[in-house]
């Protein structure tokens, strides 16, 4: 198990989070098709109960596992490494428990908060019994979480991405699978649902399957280390538990206070538009677009944060425990840099094809609607993307309080300034008010990171500069070959999207080779695949 290379690991974690995503939309097609309105809000309620409980469930220990694990393994502590995979084990299966027979016991209760009042009893039974199916899973996940931690601890980015693959590809599979029985008409609609929801648990099981083998395939690795390790140095039970607290407590609110941005955009949507001038229907019909397909592809460029973010923590922790400002700070530099060589060509792709990429998801009566929306968030995604990775870098390197008073004051900001640019601007107001909160947020963190560590920005700056310049002349090229290509049916507007990213991302991957901005691992990765194609 030697050195992992941080950049391979975020292009691991980057790939990993990104097919979840790709995967995720595909499984769309066939839910949007074959299920009507109540069954959907079945498995989509369902689910959102869920996501909420495993957030708490979680409660950002596996962050904290990744991150002590990486520190006690820079000084050789490898056995209170797998003290610390033992102690998390035993209390994420009594969490996950726990909040199994909560979810379980409270279903129905639950049910009636989540829908509208106009939902039917009929409705109301379905999704309290989808609450119960999905709550098997919270025995599985949070131990999945915790094991992934571990491995992310030791560097293995692969081995979690990879593992977090294997449990979408289940997932969406067997999800695909029923919903397509369902619509041949071998499958009553409502259990292929409830197959859907209970295909979290399988995936789960099957991930958790994947890490067992992993560890036992490199458990000789493991007990080689914990033979050499420094036993000289011990640390109790309850001295960790308080120190995983003191990592995930921020953590999990700082989690918190960003998802929160979402329950506040929802609140003054509808609201801000009426009274900036749009009628009920118009303002539902933008609030709807906005949720149900903007929100999903503004994921897209995020999965970037979060795949360097994975990748992240292990390095920087090491580097902390060590006390290598050197290295951290080549470190923090090197991938604000690389996040913006690969960010800005993304988002400024996703402009251009705006129309062709919401009419290929389904929007295609809204794609016009949708790709305007979009625009409006081009750079707030930017902002969010860069600020999702610097909140994870302080908190990572003990700077969790100052990090928590600065998304609070954002969080504030977001509250009470929404509405009224709303009001003002109306959706464009919703942008900015977005892109705002992340700034007061971004901004000061980046200043304590500069004082501490010395960073200078001006190769950032630099760098992010002739990334626009080259997206720029992209997006012209991707633009004239838009209006040449004609607009078809569904089949003729996938190719023709496909068309217009292979043209727009090749031609600034050449704009960015002859402009030397490209990472210099990468381009040693790609010029050693063209010798050896050409030798062969």
């Amino acid at each position: 198990m030697s050195k992992k290379s941080l950049l391979k690991g975020a292009m691991w974690g980057t790939l990993a989070v990104f097919l979840s995503k790709v995967l995720g939309f595909i499984y769309l097609i066939p839910f949007n098709r074959f299920l009507d309105v109540d069954q959907q809000i079945v498995f989509t309620s369902s689910y959102r109960i869920y996501a909420y409980v495993l957030l708490i469930a979680t409660a950002g220990i596996p962050f904290a596992v990744a991150n002590l694990i990486a520190r006690y393994n820079a000084n050789n502590n490898y056995h209170i490494s797998l003290k610390i995979l033992k102690l998390t084990t035993i209390i994420m299966l009594i969490i996950g428990f726990i909040c199994f027979i909560i979810l379980f016991l409270f279903a129905k209760p639950l049910a009636y908060i989540i829908v509208t009042s106009t939902a039917s009893v009929e409705v109301i039974t379905h999704i309290s019994i989808g609450i119960k199916i999905i709550a098997l899973a919270l025995i599985v996940v949070p131990l999945v979480s915790v094991v992934r931690g571990f491995f992310q601890g030791y560097q293995e980015i692969k081995i979690t991405s990879v593992s977090q693959l294997v449990e979408q590809f289940i997932n969406s599979g067997f999800i695909i699978a029923a919903l397509l029985l369902a619509g041949g008409g071998l499958l009553n609609n409502l259990y292929a649902v409830y197959f859907a929801i209970l295909c979290a648990t399988i995936a789960s099981i099957g991930s958790l399957i994947y890490l067992i083998l992993k560890y036992f395939k490199l458990k000789d690795i493991f007990d080689n280390y914990y033979h050499n390790s420094n036993h000289h140095i011990e640390v109790s039970n309850k001295l960790l538990i308080k120190e995983i607290l003191q990592i995930s407590i921020p953590f999990i609110v700082v989690v918190l206070l960003a998802q929160s941005n979402d329950l506040i955009d929802l609140l003054y949507t509808i609201n801000g538009l009426t009274a900036h001038g749009l009628h009920i229907e118009q303002a539902k019909e933008f609030s709807t677009i906005y949720g149900a397909s903007v929100i999903k592809l503004m994921t897209i460029p995020l999965t970037l944060s979060t795949g360097i973010s994975v990748a992240l923590v292990p390095h920087l922790a090491e580097y902390y425990a060590k006390k290598d400002k050197k290295q951290l700070r080549n470190t923090i530099l090197n991938i604000l840099e690389n996040t913006m060589i690969v960010l800005i060509p993304i988002v400024i792709l996703m402009v251009a094809t705006g129309y062709e990429v919401f009419y290929v998801i389904g929007q295609i009566h809204n794609a016009s609607y949708g790709a305007v929306i979009f625009n409006y968030f081009a750079i707030y995604i930017i902002i969010n993307t860069l600020s999702i990775i610097v909140d994870n870098m302080m908190l990572t390197l003990n700077q969790s309080k100052r990090a928590l008073i600065f998304i609070i004051v954002a969080t504030i900001f977001k509250l009470s300034a929404t509405y009224f640019l709303i009001k003002q601007f109306g959706i464009l107001g919703l942008a900015l008010s977005s892109a705002i909160a992340c700034l007061l947020s971004l901004v000061p963190s980046l200043i304590v990171l500069k004082n501490i560590y010395h960073l200078t920005f001006n190769r950032f700056f630099r760098v992010s500069i002739i990334s626009l310049l080259c997206s720029l002349v992209m997006f012209v090229i991707v633009y004239i070959f838009k209006e040449l290509i004609p607009n078809g049916n569904y089949l003729l507007m996938f190719i023709k999207t496909a068309i217009l990213y292979i043209i727009g991302l090749g031609c600034y991957g050449l704009l960015a080779w002859h402009f030397k901005i490209i990472p210099v691992q990468i381009k040693n990765l790609l010029l050693r695949k063209l010798k050896r194609n050409h030798a062969a």
